[in-house]
């Protein structure tokens, strides 16, 4: 799903992190142009390009993000999100070559662009090289200590390279910048067994599992060591959640190879809201409602003010026949944008269906207010005022409806069907 613009990320990204020293301070990034600073902004000429890059990589046309980054670093090749960009292309294509080649010249035309040296680490991390990437997530570290991917790829670092102690010290860092993180926890119990820590470690992995319901390996890891521990009790609960996840689709191993490598883009970045929401909807597809609302929760604390996506999850609770919790997420989607016209309609439409037409009614007023010549708005509000038994008031909406809508022949179908309703009744 589309979630949020790639467009609007660009912006952010360019007049946040390209920020440059000065050619003195490190001679490294000498430049036959001056290189970007943090008080760039987007060209014009650029303007013409996001558009494209941004539809390539919705559709999942890599090649041809690669190949629009390319045309556009021709009109300037000191453009630190476009190599950004780029990079992210070749590595979604394991490229990885390429994409470390494209990170490079960012790092070199801004040596303070924190996110092209965690990028450049976690392309290392991601190949099992972990010694060759210590020192680019040092850097970023060293470059932005607030900076929760930073830490916390620095910390897997040093845990894949036996310095527990390290890893603990940078993971608690990270669970400072991002509380209540499921997957910080469960590296913290991690780098806390390696130290021989092991009831600091079980406790760990249990918040893992509380925090997420549907961390198959945080169970698995905590019941493992309660029974070591002599904790039977707890380690059987564990092996018990664990053996229900796995029984997902029926123990279907398709849905369970699906399922693990959803887990595995998350764990690799729990810092992007898109990451929890994809594995939430797998878990809501399979009806595994629990796990599902825990990653939607953590979505949506990463995300508190993207309307849109607290919208979606209530159109996919919806859909799945889950109207009460749907109810909770467009309310919240509205309160994030009071105006949010399909939030309305959605949310009037879940309390019609609930049998509850007063409360639904306010919503599709307020949204025909908004888009007066909108013809499925006036289907709304004419159905509702027809189960409040306001006929002729739903009658003239409907009406109304007829004369607006256009070539959508289904929604033509419904308004004449409930016009219908009052050809045998007089008073209609």
């Amino acid at each position: 799903m589309p979630y949020r613009s790639l467009a609007t990320f660009v912006l952010v990204a360019l007049t946040v992190a390209a920020c440059a020293r000065d050619e003195s301070r490190d001679p490294s990034s000498a430049l036959t142009v001056p290189a970007p600073t943090i008080d760039d902004t987007v060209a014009e000429w650029e303007m013409q390009y996001l558009p494209a890059i941004d539809a390539h990589m919705q559709a999942g046309r890599l090649d041809s993000v690669i190949t629009v980054c390319r045309i556009a670093l021709q009109q300037d090749s000191t453009r630190i999100v476009l190599y950004n960009l780029m990079a992210s292309a070749y590595a979604s294509q394991e490229r990885y070559s390429l994409a470390a080649e494209a990170l490079q010249t960012a790092v070199r035309l801004a040596p303070e662009f924190v996110a092209g040296w965690v990028n450049l680490g976690g392309m290392h991390t991601r190949l099992g090289q972990f010694a060759e990437a210590l020192p680019f997530l040092q850097r970023a570290a060293i470059l932005d200590s607030n900076n929760a991917a930073a830490r916390r790829r620095l910390g897997e670092a040093y845990l894949r390279t036996a310095r527990p102690r390290l890893a603990a010290g940078e993971i608690r860092a990270a669970m400072h910048l991002l509380p209540d993180d499921a997957t910080l926890s469960f590296h913290l119990g991690t780098a806390q067994q390696d130290m021989g820590e092991s009831e600091g470690a079980l406790l760990s992995f249990l918040r893992a599992g509380e925090l997420d319901p549907g961390y198959v390996e945080a169970h698995h890891r905590a019941a493992t060591l309660a029974r070591q521990l002599q904790r039977p009790t707890v380690a059987d609960s564990c092996f018990s959640l664990k053996g229900h996840l796995l029984e997902v689709a029926g123990g279907d191993t398709l849905a369970i190879d699906a399922m693990q490598r959803l887990r595995s883009v998350l764990t690799n970045t729990p810092e992007a809201a898109l990451n929890h929401a994809r594995l939430g909807g797998f878990f809501l597809f399979h009806d595994y409602l629990p796990q599902a609302l825990s990653l939607f929760e953590r979505a949506a604390y990463l995300e508190p003010d993207n309307a849109w996506v607290l919208n979606e999850f209530g159109g996919l609770l919806s859909r799945r026949g889950y109207g009460d919790q749907a109810l909770g997420y467009y309310e919240r989607a509205l309160h994030v944008e009071p105006d949010f016209a399909e939030a309305m309609i959605n949310r009037g439409g879940i309390l019609n269906a609930l049998g509850r037409h007063q409360e639904a009614l306010p919503h599709f007023e307020r949204a025909m207010a908004l888009s007066p010549r909108n013809a499925g708005v006036h289907f709304f509000l004419g159905i509702t005022h027809m189960s409040l038994g306001r006929r002729q008031e739903a009658r003239r909406i409907l009406v109304e409806a007829s004369d607006l809508v256009s070539d959508d022949e289904a929604l033509r179908q419904q308004i004449e069907a409930a016009l219908r309703t009052f050809d045998d009744d007089p008073e209609g």
